[in-house]
């Protein structure tokens, strides 16, 4: 702690007698000597669960003082280190900075506090800034600074509150049919309009709360794709979709006549409550409209492969490949004898999935076997099957040809092979 000596010189004179005596006073420097000017201020603007910053400057930094922070809203306080740089000063602490140091502005030093209110309030920061040793019998010494703190809640813009909304269409899509899409959105104040754009022409929307019935049975069952490729705000926000639960939106139909892809622009226009001006929000969806020929979307499947030649009675394996899974696609396999199977799964296949006989090339199929070593994925399922000739005095070779078919509604692909069976 500084001091300073003072001496004191007083005499008493009583008639022709003189009394003179010379004391020495301690005079102890206060807090505001040893570091000021100094300078404690806030952002101007606070919202409620954002970030506020405080600035705390000075000129003279003193090694003996403790430095503490209440923020006024029932939190703890801490103490901080105001010995660091604070260059540049923050532009909204600039004024105040000026003032305090004038042309000394450049020397001074501080800190950038941070603090999150988290209720709409009027608060009152303060900065105590004390001795770490007090005189004896001495009154307390600090210096207590203030800053005023208006917490509110932001105004969202529209881009904010359209933020979750997103576009979802019923798989799958082909030209000539009526696509099904579902606009989607976590709220939609009734001050709002929706209309969307087909680029052919313009339609408005009437949003409505969706729950329970309401909601589209494809859209529940989860037969649906997200087609948004832009939303109201540059950053995504992660949308949890639950099909079940309640939200705003409205189905649209529409008609594509030719394969392709076409960008839906869905426009959102209106003021919002408490906003002083009408705002506009854009969200863009993607549809590729899609052959409508079945063999087009398999990618060029699918691929029958028939474990031949065998023997009459005994166990054929048939295996059944597709490059690309299609949602609705029924499978079943016509195993060429008058019976036929449905097949109800396609698995994800690897190379060490694929049976030996396959390998060891010992199959028949409208086209050779070329699957292994490649990276591309591959969807597959075995089916079993009992071939037997009634007649079994006969001997030589039967065929029978195993049809693979893929019907979906009234779209059908199917691919033939022949299987050698032997008769003795």
């Amino acid at each position: 702690m500084c001091f300073y000596f003072v001496e004191v010189e007083y005499s008493v004179n009583g008639g022709e007698d003189k009394a003179t005596a010379l004391l020495s006073v301690t005079v102890l420097q206060t807090v505001n000597d040893l570091i000021s000017p100094v300078a404690f201020v806030s952002e101007p603007t606070t919202y409620v669960n954002e970030p506020l910053h405080f600035a705390f400057m000075t000129l003279r930094h003193h090694s003996t003082m403790n430095y503490e922070i209440d923020y006024g809203d029932g939190t703890s306080g801490m103490t901080f280190d105001a010995s660091g740089s604070i260059s540049p000063i923050p532009d909204w602490a600039g004024a105040a900075a000026a003032n305090a140091f004038g042309e000394d502005i450049r020397r001074c030093g501080g800190i950038v506090l941070e603090h999150v209110y988290r209720s709409v309030g009027h608060y009152t920061a303060r900065v105590r800034v004390t001795a770490a040793q007090q005189s004896t019998g001495g009154r307390f010494d600090e210096l207590v600074l203030t800053a005023a703190v208006d917490a509110t809640i932001r105004r969202r813009t529209l881009a904010q509150v359209m933020s979750t909304a997103r576009v979802y269409r019923r798989l799958p899509v082909y030209h000539d049919e009526y696509v099904q899409m579902l606009f989607r959105a976590e709220e939609f104040p009734k001050s709002l309009t929706l209309t969307v754009n087909f680029s052919d022409n313009e339609e408005r929307l009437t949003v409505k709360r969706m729950s329970g019935d309401s909601i589209p049975m494809w859209f529940t069952s989860e037969t649906f794709e997200d087609i948004t490729v832009r939303t109201s705000v540059a950053n995504a926000v992660t949308v949890n979709v639950s099909s079940r639960s309640s939200f705003f939106g409205v189905e649209i139909g529409k008609v594509f006549a030719r394969p392709g892809i076409y960008d839906v622009r869905f426009v959102v226009n209106g003021t919002l409550p408490d906003a002083e001006a009408p705002q506009r929000a854009l969200i863009v969806a993607r549809v590729d409209v899609r052959e409508k020929r079945l063999e087009s979307q398999l990618a060029g499947g699918p691929l029958l492969f028939a474990q031949s030649p065998v023997s009459s009675g005994t166990r054929t394996e048939h295996l059944v490949f597709v490059r690309r899974i299609i949602r609705g696609a029924d499978f079943s396999i016509d195993f060429g004898d008058g019976e036929s199977e449905p097949v109800n799964t396609m698995n994800a296949l690897t190379e060490s999935d694929i049976p030996d006989w396959l390998l060891a090339g010992t199959f028949n199929s409208p086209e050779p076997f070329s699957l292994t070593g490649r990276s591309v994925s591959y969807y597959g399922h075995k089916v079993c099957r009992v071939y037997c000739v009634s007649n079994s005095s006969c001997s030589g070779l039967s065929d029978y040809f195993a049809d693979r078919l893929i019907p979906m509604s009234d779209r059908m692909a199917s691919v033939k092979c022949r299987i050698e069976l032997f008769i003795y």
